[in-house]
Parts: C-alpha cells; structure tokens; sequence
C-alpha cells in the first residue's frame, strides 16, 4: 500500500519544521488513524463494575486512546453517557457506563489514564465527550487531539468523522484504498 501525498491547504501554513505521516511513515506505523490491510477486531465489553480491572492490562500496553462517549440527551431531561467505546493502542472495548456508578469510573484505570498528560487522547468533536465526562465522573481528560478541530484548521471543507474516515480511504487520484481505518473507538454502524 502506497501512502497519498498531502496537498497542504493554503489556510494551514506552518513557519517552523514538522514531520508528518508522508516524512516517517514507520513512525506512526501504530498511528490510530493509520489505514491497514487488518480487519477490526471484535470489541469487548465492560458491563459491570467488577470488570473494568480488565481494561487494566491495555490501558498499560496503550501508547494512546481513542475515546467516544454516546448519550441519551435526546430521550430524557438530564442527560447520562450511556456507552464509551474505547479504542486503546489498538484493542477494542465497549464500557456499558449505565450499568456502573460513577465512582466506579472516577476511581478506575481508565479514569487515571485519561487524565494522564502522557497518553495521548484521540477524540472527534471532543468538546461534547469531554463535558460529559467532567460532570459525570469529574474527569479532567488531559492529552486531547480532536481529529475534528485539526481538520478545520487544516482548512478541510468537510470535517465531520465519516468524511474524514472517506478521505483516509482514497489514494491521491481520488480512488478507494483496499484497506480499513482504526479510526476512533468502534466505528459505527
């Protein structure tokens, strides 16, 4: 698989030296938004309080997460995450928040890593995950690149996941790649 080379937009301009994805591609082999020629993994699932220990052993391994949270805020007067779906270093998981308490998340593994300044946290249009994680478990998420505020400021005219996740998967003459994106958590639907 080649990589495409990037066409740098005219909004984004950098004066200082960068290395990208297209200089090192063996630098960002384990990248979370790399394309592969692997198939996704089934994810597992964390629905009782019990097993978030299990999320113990891939927190440690994770060079980085990628983090979503889905909500019922269309359904009720106050709001609850209902669902994380979790991508750590490239081990799929599903957190049922529902079925736990909140001090069960505050004081577990994956609140730690999250608010670890270290672990890089890949999120799309974090602004909504982040507030929903404050005020239910009052974590601090640290580390934060939002793939969504990156792809505005590089000027891309449509910023939404499924549009960059398209646009991941299209060599530089605008055809489909033979290869399936990490992405964020557990891609949907």
């Amino acid at each position: 698989m080649t990589i495409p080379h990037a066409r740098p937009s005219p909004r984004a301009r950098c004066s200082t030296p960068h290395t990208s994805l297209f200089d090192e591609p063996a630098r960002f082999a384990h990248h979370p938004f790399v394309l592969t020629d692997q198939a996704p993994q089934e994810p597992s699932w964390i629905r009782a309080a019990a097993e978030l220990s299990s999320l113990e052993p891939d927190l440690e391994a994770a060079p980085w997460i990628a983090a979503d949270t889905e909500s019922n805020s269309m359904f009720v007067y106050r709001e609850q995450v209902c669902l994380m779906q979790l991508n750590l270093g490239g081990a799929l998981w599903l957190v049922d928040t529902l079925a736990l308490k909140s001090e069960d998340v505050s004081s577990s593994a994956l609140a730690r890593a999250l608010e670890s300044p270290d672990v890089p946290v890949y999120l799309h249009g974090g602004e909504y995950d982040v507030a929903c994680l404050k005020r239910e478990y009052q974590l601090g998420v640290r580390g934060v690149f939002d793939t969504q505020q990156a792809a505005a400021f590089l000027g891309m005219p449509r910023t939404g996941y499924g549009a960059l996740v398209e646009a991941g998967r299209r060599d530089g003459e605008g055809r489909h790649l033979e290869a399936v994106a990490l992405g964020l958590g557990v891609e949907d639907g």
